[in-house]
């Protein structure tokens, strides 16, 4: 997922990435979804959850990462979810 992919989406409430196929995520392909309360990333083939991946995601309550690939958590992955 490419950075500011999903910036012209402020209000987006619930996204589902699922069964896409998705490898790789930039730091900033989240940005600008504030308002994001789901994220369901299922069934991708992610292997690094990168730093700071969901920093601007503060109205995030459900993510949904299982069956992927995951090996590797870099520090601060999940920085800034409660």
């Amino acid at each position: 997922l490419k950075n500011y992919l999903f910036s012209e989406m402020p209000n987006l409430e619930i996204l589902s990435l699922s069964n896409n196929l998705i490898e790789l995520t930039e730091e900033k392909c989240f940005h600008g979804l504030n308002s994001l309360f789901e994220l369901d990333m299922s069934f991708n083939k992610l292997r690094t959850i990168t730093m700071h991946l969901f920093i601007e995601l503060s109205s995030l309550n459900i993510l949904q990462l299982k069956s992927n690939l995951i090996e590797l958590i870099e520090k601060e992955g999940f920085y800034g979810l409660d």
